[in-house]
């Protein structure tokens, strides 16, 4: 007889010996995300705890300046301090981010738009789900 597993709503149901046990599921969402620092090539993301197993991140980010730019991503393996930097990025521009919890059960909901500028000159930017207006 073949062992036989079928899912309901994340409950593992083992037909076969009538046992049911929890498994968990996709993370929740990453909640209140912010920027606590950012330079003229990083931005730094930080959140609030969810309870969710997470095993990686995923940010995906673009520059804001035009819509037609594609979504970037990097990710993270277990990262620590409920925290990312983003590196790489350009001087002195507008991004908006996306954060992902990623774990066995699958991918949470992406939480952003969250947008930060990389640092001006005396003027280190971010801001919480708006987007940034434009320095003249």
């Amino acid at each position: 007889m073949k062992h036989i597993v079928r899912y309901f709503d994340s409950v593992n149901y083992d037909v076969r010996c009538g046992n049911v046990c929890a498994m968990p599921g996709p993370p929740k969402p990453a909640s209140n995300i912010f920027v606590p620092k950012v330079t003229s090539e990083s931005v730094v993301l930080s959140w609030q705890q969810t309870g969710s197993s997470i095993e990686s991140v995923l940010v995906r980010y673009r520059a804001t300046d035009s819509e037609t730019t594609a979504m970037c991503e990097q990710s993270y393996d277990r990262p620590r301090d409920n925290r990312v930097t983003v590196s790489g990025l350009n001087r002195f521009i507008d991004y908006e981010f996306y954060v992902v919890f990623v774990n066995s059960a699958g991918c949470s909901q992406a939480n952003g738009p969250q947008y930060a500028s990389t640092a001006r000159p005396g003027n280190a930017s971010y801001s919480s789900g708006q987007k940034i207006s434009k320095v003249k």
